[in-house]
């Protein structure tokens, strides 16, 4: 009887859902993790706006923020390669997304002149400083968000990952993605 009593009481007892702990590293993608998450969660931020995160040197706070997280995302090794190496060594057992190995992503050659620069040449510009820009244009640009389409992909990978990780909550983190 005692033993009936206690599977009655396990059946009784309402599951509580825990939603996964997530770190982000830049603002832009916590930014699209915290609307995706909305009012479930706030994601820790690890690189805080206005530093540059190509090679940022984390404070004891924000290593343990990452150390305690469920679930990581980041952009991935072309824009914070450091990133890649702290999170083997402080969240190895988290789940981990670089949101740049997505697929279907828009890849844009990085750029390094304005916008709306006829790459007109001074005539004393020498061929190999021409060649080395060309090679520079060939790069790919690591700040993918900044494409809208790129982002709705984000948001996708975001939520869907979030609700495989925390089920409870799947609707919430699909909702809350659609409206982003």
């Amino acid at each position: 009887m005692l033993i009936l009593g206690a599977c009655w009481a396990l059946v009784v007892i309402p599951v509580q859902a825990k939603v996964p702990r997530v770190a982000t590293d830049i603002p832009p993608i916590h930014s699209l993790v915290s609307q995706v998450m909305g009012e479930l969660g706030t994601p820790k931020l690890i690189v805080p706006p206005g530093t540059s995160p190509h090679g940022y040197a984390m404070r004891p706070s924000e290593a343990r923020a990452l150390q305690a997280a469920d679930v990581v995302f980041w952009m991935g090794q072309d824009l914070t390669a450091w990133f890649g190496r702290a999170i083997k060594a402080l969240a190895a057992n988290a789940t981990t997304v670089a949101l740049s190995e997505s697929k279907d992503l828009i890849r844009h050659p990085y750029r390094t002149t304005n916008a709306f620069d006829t790459h007109a040449h001074d005539e004393r510009e020498n061929e190999h400083e021409h060649e080395q820009k060309d090679d520079d244009l060939a790069k790919i640009d690591p700040h993918l968000w900044l494409d809208p389409d790129n982002t709705l992909i984000f948001l996708d990978v975001i939520a869907t990952t979030l609700a495989r990780l925390d089920a409870s909550h799947a609707d919430t983190y699909l909702n809350n993605a659609a409206r982003a």
